[in-house]
């Protein structure tokens, strides 16, 4: 019987390493772990500390000539069952402002994050941007050379943006156990 997550659903993610935009490439793929057990209609969908994959939807090096950094992380695939499926989400990001006169200033944090909540316009969606826009902004640092990071182990809160359906994981037990 499948499982079905609506659109909108958060899914909180630790990264299990620092992400810079000084570093980073736009397509560098990532890793973290859920940090809260996924459920759908009361049901365990993926338990906490599930392998999840992303990738750097966008990374620019902050530079001296006027030019801002900006990261932008978006999921790709959360392990259910031992199983790798693809997932749609918002992206988080981080962009920081740029270099005016020997001046570092982290900027907005996680203008994406609400994109998925937007499906459904209205209250919801405003609600849904602010929510992602406080874990992105949290979890965002000022890096050396005018770049903005996410600290290994920082908390990130991504949206599914279509429904994720997965078949509901039947265990089996051995005869005699």
């Amino acid at each position: 019987m499948p499982l079905t997550l609506p659109a909108g659903t958060p899914l909180t993610v630790r990264l299990a390493s620092e992400l810079s935009s000084g570093v980073q490439k736009t397509g560098d793929r990532f890793q973290g772990n859920l940090d809260q057990d996924l459920v759908a209609g009361g049901q365990l969908v993926a338990s906490h500390g599930a392998r999840v994959y992303g990738r750097v939807a966008q990374a620019v090096a902050g530079t001296g000539t006027g030019t801002a950094p900006v990261l932008a992380l978006e999921l790709t695939d959360v392990e259910v069952g031992g199983r790798v499926v693809p997932v749609v989400t918002s992206r988080v990001q981080a962009q920081g402002e740029a270099k005016k006169a020997g001046k570092k200033v982290l900027g907005g944090a996680a203008l994406g994050a609400g994109i998925g909540a937007a499906i459904d316009g209205g209250e919801g969606a405003a609600w849904g941007a602010g929510i992602g826009a406080v874990a992105g902004a949290a979890a965002a640092k000022k890096a050396p050379g005018n770049q903005v990071a996410f600290a290994s182990g920082s908390a990130l809160e991504f949206r599914t943006q279509q429904p994720l359906t997965v078949e509901k994981l039947v265990t089996v037990q051995a005869p005699g156990a």
